[in-house]
């Protein structure tokens, strides 16, 4: 490589690491792009395991249902449906706190909109002033790139410290080491704002003195925190519950949980009169089996 070569790459190696910290610094527009990727993930995983494409008509899918299955799954969804059996009072609960929030954000619509308005008022003005102290560092972060560009020893020190940064934080995500991710990211970004002039602290403390501080939250409003909190505690345990519950099903049924998934999903289908996931064997067995299937309210 040439010494002209050489100087370019080097340019577009430290263009590339300010490019990098930006894309560090924007979390949600990072998130939004592995979101994507994982739908199409998901979706090619889909389209492998049952050999069609997402939204595609359904047809028969899976090993099919042999008399034997079919009674290992009943035993299975027995225990599914025993344990779901636990979820009705957890439930009931959550139907219990929905009805006194409706209740409470009828009876304090008035202080709730209030203070609604006020904190609205207040996000909205910290999301402008930042968006503005992003904007400067933006254009900081240009001039950097531009001032590099012309001081070829700045720019390779540069490099060789994000870069170096860099594979750090590589090898700790390779790893699959939490705590190591999470020290090697914030060195990361610590280096990169250093370089841009960026300090945090000092840009929320001026955003502060422009919007002044969060809104204290009235009676009302901490009381429907607190029941919406109870509510959140609730779905979560009410999910770890079915979790189990289909864990324990498929130890029962002697399956896996991906085995037992499928299977279910046959029999879900039956009893929704879906069948075109099913063959017309498939189809004859479970008529035969009609009545056991029908207790299984919960687990189907």
């Amino acid at each position: 490589m040439t010494r002209p070569d050489a100087c370019r790459a080097l340019r577009a190696a430290a263009l590339a690491a300010l490019v990098a910290g930006l894309t560090l610094m924007a979390p949600r527009a990072v998130q939004a792009q592995f979101g994507s990727l994982i739908k199409k993930a998901t979706d090619k995983a889909a389209e492998k395991a049952t050999g069609q494409e997402p939204g595609a008509a359904a047809r028969p899918i899976g090993t099919e249902l042999t008399d034997e299955m079919i009674t290992r799954m009943i035993k299975g969804l027995a225990i599914t449906e025993a344990k779901l059996s636990q979820r009705d009072d957890l439930a009931k609960r959550q139907q219990g706190i929905a009805q006194q929030l409706s209740e409470l954000s009828t009876r304090e619509s008035g202080a709730i909109r209030g203070y609604d308005d006020v904190r609205q008022r207040w996000e909205s003005c910290r999301s402008a002033q930042f968006e503005k102290i992003g904007e400067e560092h933006r254009k900081s972060a240009d001039a950097l790139g531009k001032s590099m560009m012309n001081d070829p020893a700045r720019m390779s020190a540069f490099v060789a410290v994000q870069s170096k940064l860099a594979m750090a934080y590589s090898a700790a995500m390779q790893r699959g080491d939490s705590a190591a991710i999470r020290v090697a990211r914030d060195n990361l970004m610590n280096a990169q704002q250093l370089a841009m002039g960026v300090d945090f602290k000092a840009d929320t403390a001026r955003v502060d003195t422009l919007c002044g501080g969060e809104p204290g939250k009235p009676a009302a409003v901490a009381q429907v925190d607190s029941l919406r909190a109870l509510d959140g505690e609730l779905t979560t345990k009410i999910r770890g519950l079915e979790e189990q519950a289909q864990e324990q099903g498929a130890s029962a049924a002697g399956m896996n949980l991906v085995e037992y998934g499928t299977a279910r999903e046959k029999f879900v289908s039956f009893r929704a009169k879906a069948r075109g996931q099913l063959t017309t064997t498939e189809l004859q067995r479970l008529r035969a089996r009609e009545g056991e299937i029908a207790q299984f309210k919960r687990a189907l």
